[in-house]
């Protein structure tokens, strides 16, 4: 495994350029332009999260994964290490958005809490590793083409549900909606954000467990 992070680093840091170009553009935005904090931290979060699957399309291209089998390296092992290398990538890419969206947050907001605001900002990790757990599986199961449409499909789907159960709460009894309110307001913010860090990591699980197998059924 070592020696694919290594590799997927390697392509990360020869993307740089083009990576802290973007960065530092849209961090000098949020900063300087009153640009809303809680989306930089976000943004910052799920977009290198993204490189993640761009790496699959490197392994895949010119026959590179039966380059890569012919070396110490099992099929298990490999989806092991797409997981981790996104995990690694996500926690870098929130540490450098945190510090950004920290700093704008300081300048149009210096009065409201900052603890309150940190432990907020964490759960942009839950969203992108989220976004992880539906990506890996799709650009495994699918080459880049296919798997670009399968991505957009899926979004499709989640906007959709989005839609449809907000826009169903409405025609929800009303005693129902009162016992849901209570029932969050009870957790408190510590209590939701336990809540969503387990779902993220439930998620995440089961989304390994179903790469696992499609990498192990895959034909090159």
């Amino acid at each position: 495994m070592k020696g694919l992070l290594m590799k997927d680093f390697q392509l990360m840091k020869n993307q740089g350029k083009i990576l802290i170009a973007i960065f530092v553009v849209i961090a000098a935005f949020g900063i300087f332009a009153d640009g809303n904090s809680s989306f930089l931290t976000a943004y910052f979060t799920i977009f290198l999260a993204l490189f993640t699957t761009s790496t699959i399309s490197y392994d895949e291209y010119d026959s590179g994964y039966l380059f890569l089998f012919t070396l110490p390296i099992s099929r298990r092992g490999y989806v092991t290490e797409k997981y981790v290398f996104g995990i690694l990538s996500v926690l870098i890419a929130w540490c450098f958005g945190m510090a950004v969206g920290t700093a704008a947050f300081l300048r149009t907001t210096p009065h409201d809490s900052l603890t309150d605001w940190f432990i907020s900002g964490t759960l942009y990790i839950a969203v992108a590793v989220i976004f992880l757990s539906f990506m890996i599986p799709l650009r495994l199961k699918f080459e880049a083409e296919k798997a670009r449409y399968a991505n957009l499909i899926a979004v499709i789907i989640m906007l959709v549900l989005y839609t449809l159960i907000m826009g169903g709460i409405e025609y929800l009894p009303e005693s129902w909606t009162e016992n849901a309110a209570a029932f969050f307001n009870g957790l408190g913010d510590m209590g939701i954000w336990i809540c969503v860090m387990t779902a993220a990591l439930v998620i995440l699980i089961i989304s390994y467990l179903c790469s696992r197998r499609i990498m192990e059924k895959k034909e090159f």
